[in-house]
């Protein structure tokens, strides 16, 4: 009954990051090259000689990935996570966000070629992380310097928690290399850990210096990662160096927001100083046409940055382009489909007569020389057919229907975007965000008793609740009350308790709570590592559907009944602090 549509309104907390596939927040190619290292019998490159690492990327391939690692470091990291409350907690954004993440020694082999000592670690922002599953980074030199694969220094391996049909990744940076933007190769990969079967994975080229080498003469240049991160003022200290990164310098994108709080008529002679801006244009019409949401345009997020010496100008650079190729974005449901431009660069180039017509010429040139239906459709299939074979019996039908949908995405952007353009570039209404940082806005405390697999009911009579929710002060008026529960996948279950503000309106803390931890009896900590947990909004007349306005943090889950079998009885007390901005 949840899903991840919908916009804010008078009721709702700001939203910041979205719900993953078990309630997990979301929160966001193929060139041919050579690297310039190479690889002595011991595995150690060296740097004055060309080593080609495109064959670690070859798109009719799939790896395959051995680990074997102490059987404590690896459930040490797969249980690692982040905390989204203590991550955007307070002064959130006066550096990049911490990662939670550490590598731990293991021997790997990639198609039959062993390196041992190692480095392995868990990553993913949120909607990426799982403990069954982990994403994985891969750095062969994390403890012996200098040491490769065969010239490969890393491997980023994603394990598409948020793309079951896989596709998603490898056929988007494809797109972007053929607007000929700077973008990673992209192929796929098993991976077994101690001998246990994880699946495929897809395998993508991390953003290094190698990868710099390959669409720029220098690789000196400041290269950032932008997570939640703009060219606003405040905003610029999360940008998270990836070179250079003992130069506390930041007046290159000081320069960017200088430039943006120019007059109109100076806007774009300004702005050419610091930034390319054809480049970004077809950047930012290429996120818009594959569904990037949660990239730099759409959300801030998942992009990185460089700025290359040779030209003193910065450079967009794709990254985390996992839910890209899907029907709806889950920012605003009146929101255009021909641009988004919630992030400051796309937001004052789209207000500006001049810098709009770019825009729309850059996505029609994508449109008309770039966005192949035919092409991307034999891209589907061949994927299809490579990958098909290495699937779980359980992913067959999500993989099945997740091409599907990714195949009606190709096949009908192109209507969508120039049926709305043939009215002229639609208006975008929306304002820039507020720093997205979260403070504590409330408190929220219930009883509940339920049955084990009312999940998807729409059924609410027989399932009792009564909850109090305090929202900046003030006690919100709900009434009538219900309880659902049930499984969202094998690793996780889910309480949700409704309360109706209206006949139309619903506010419904949602508990994630691993499957092993619904015990009678147990008092379960609400703080992201016991359980997760989110308060939903829900409100027909306004046209929102399901979607997170807050997260629930600090507090206590207690189970007096519970089981995992169709009709146990769930039944128990919460207590909760509500997190959010309120608007």
């Amino acid at each position: 009954m949840f899903s991840d549509a919908g916009a804010c309104s008078p009721l709702a907390l700001m939203i910041f990051l979205l719900p993953g596939c078990h309630g997990a927040v979301v929160i966001p190619q193929d060139s041919g090259s050579t690297d310039d290292t190479s690889v002595d019998s011991a595995g150690i490159h060296d740097s004055s000689a060309q080593v080609d690492i495109s064959a670690f990327y070859d798109p009719d391939h799939v790896l395959g990935i051995e680990i074997e690692m102490d059987s404590d470091d690896w459930d040490s990291l797969r249980a690692q996570k982040r905390n989204v409350v203590e991550l955007l907690a307070g002064d959130c954004m006066s550096e990049p966000l911490e990662s939670p993440y550490t590598y731990f020694p293991a021997t790997v082999t990639v198609d039959g070629e062993t390196v041992e000592e190692v480095g392995v670690r868990k990553k993913g922002l949120i909607g990426s992380e799982s403990s069954s599953k982990p994403a994985l980074k891969i750095k062969f030199d994390e403890y012996v310097p200098d040491l490769t694969l065969s010239g490969l220094e890393r491997l980023t391996l994603n394990n598409a928690q948020q793309d079951p049909s896989y596709v998603h990744q490898c056929l988007g940076y494809q797109v972007f290399g053929a607007a000929g933007l700077p973008a990673s190769r992209c192929n796929f990969a098993t991976v077994r850990v101690n001998g246990q079967d994880l699946g495929l994975y897809v395998n993508v080229e991390p953003i290094k210096k190698d990868f710099l080498r390959l669409f720029f003469d220098d690789d000196e240049g400041n290269l950032y990662e932008g997570t939640l991160s703009d060219f606003r003022e405040g905003w610029v200290d999360t940008f998270q160096r990836k070179t250079n990164e003992s130069d506390p310098d930041r007046s290159d994108l000081d320069a960017v927001v200088a430039a943006l709080e120019v007059d109109d008529q100076d806007l774009v002679a300004t702005l050419e100083q610091v930034v390319d801006l054809d480049s970004f244009f077809t950047y930012w019409a290429t996120e818009v046409l594959v569904g990037h949401w949660d990239g730099y345009a759409g959300n801030t997020n998942n992009f990185y940055i460089y700025n290359d010496p040779t030209s003193g100008l910065f450079y967009f650079i794709p990254w985390g382009i996992d839910a890209i190729l899907e029907g709806d974005q889950p920012f605003g449901s009146n929101s255009p489909v021909s641009v988004v431009a919630r992030s400051a660069l796309p937001f004052r180039l789209y207000q500006y007569g001049e810098t709009q017509t770019r825009y729309v010429a850059a996505l029609q040139e994508l449109l008309d020389n770039v966005w192949d239906e035919a092409s991307l459709e034999s891209e589907i299939m061949r994927m299809e057919d490579l990958l098909t074979p290495y699937l779980e019996a359980s992913e067959t039908a999500s993989f099945s229907d997740g091409l599907e949908a990714v195949r009606s995405f190709v096949s009908n952007r192109r209507q969508f975007i120039q049926e709305e353009l043939a009215a002229g570039p639609p208006a975008w209404e929306e304002e820039l965000g507020d720093l997205p940082c979260l403070e504590e806005t409330g408190l929220v405390s219930a009883t509940f008793s339920t049955k084990w697999g009312t999940l998807e009911s729409s059924d609410y009579t027989d399932y009792e609740a009564n909850m109090t929710l305090v929202l900046d002060d003030w006690e919100v008026p709900l009434g009538p009350f219900a309880a659902l529960a049930g499984a969202s996948d094998d690793e996780y279950g889910v309480i949700a308790i409704l309360g109706w503000y209206d006949s139309t309106t619903i506010l419904a803390p949602y508990l994630v709570v691993p499957l092993d931890k619904l015990q009678a009896g147990a008092s379960l900590a609400i703080d992201w590592w016991d359980v997760e947990a989110y308060l939903y909004y829900y409100s027909e007349a306004e046209g929102v559907d399901w979607t997170v306005a807050g997260y629930l943090y600090d507090g206590t889950l207690e189970l007096d009944q519970a089981g995992t079998e169709e009709d146990d009885v769930i039944s128990g007390t919460l207590e909760v602090k509500i997190w959010g901005a309120l608007e």
